[in-house]
């Protein structure tokens, strides 16, 4: 089931930065939210399923992230963030991300554990 997260209502409860940090710390290694805004998000909670909008600095056309699967994996006590596919609208941006796929980012901090299990 997917459920659409208005913007707004997103940035009083789990703050969309938290999205583009957990994304740029572990994925991009930078800070994302310093080249992107989320326009908007939605979530599949029962598959781990992100979809979001995203303003690009730079860009006309916001970048539509139609697909972002995830997972948290547990290994010696610790839990590591797992792209499991990325598909957006732009091919460049998709060639890039299938390099990505199966990589574990982390160890993550407790807290950003924490953070996942929120926007999951």
């Amino acid at each position: 089931m997917m459920i659409p997260i208005p913007v707004a209502i997103l940035s009083k409860s789990i703050p969309r930065e938290i999205f583009l940090w957990i994304i740029g710390k572990y994925f991009l290694h930078f800070d994302l939210k310093r080249v992107a805004k989320v326009l908007s998000m939605s979530l599949d909670v029962e598959q781990g399923l992100l979809k979001c909008s995203l303003d690009l600095k730079g860009e006309s056309i916001p970048l539509v992230v139609e697909e972002l699967r995830y997972k948290i994996v547990s290994r010696d006590k610790m839990e590591f963030l797992e792209i499991i596919s990325i598909k957006t609208d732009r091919e460049w941006i998709n060639a890039i991300c299938e390099l990505q796929q199966g990589k574990q980012y982390g160890p993550l901090d407790k807290a950003v554990v924490k953070m996942i299990s929120m926007i999951k």
